[in-house]
């Protein structure tokens, strides 16, 4: 168990908590207080997060292009149906710990090797 306890200020959680789900916003706290948000950063400048869930890592994307049918996506089973399918979310866990990760830097930074990225997103994809 993490001795840096994430506590945000309750103005912050009550905002949060307007948009989504307790649950939500209270799992992506945990997630960033345990130290499972990663953040790879590629020598030429590129960024990818992964978030390490209870059942699997998800590679999660948070700022994709404008004009797209989304400006994030997550790997995991809850977006697919709670935002994309069931429209019941905003976003899941992974891409709210993941944000609030960045804004705070409170991610665990890893440099990585020219094809880490793409091997590690093929491996995650054929495996499911």
């Amino acid at each position: 168990m993490s001795t840096n306890l994430l506590v945000p200020d309750a103005q912050t959680i009550l905002k949060l908590q307007a948009i989504l789900p307790e649950t939500v916003v209270l799992a992506a706290f945990d997630i960033v207080d345990r130290g499972n948000v990663i953040k790879y950063t590629t020598s030429w400048g590129h960024t990818h997060y992964e978030v390490l869930g209870s059942l699997a890592a998800y590679p999660v994307f948070i700022d994709l292009q404008a004009g797209t049918a989304t400006t994030m996506y997550c790997s995991c089973p809850a977006f697919t149906y709670a935002v994309l399918t069931s429209g019941t979310h905003l976003m899941c866990k992974h891409i709210l710990a993941t944000r609030i990760a960045k804004q705070l830097q409170l991610y665990v930074q890893r440099g990585v090797e020219e094809d880490f990225l793409t091997n590690n997103i093929v491996q995650h994809y054929t495996n499911h």
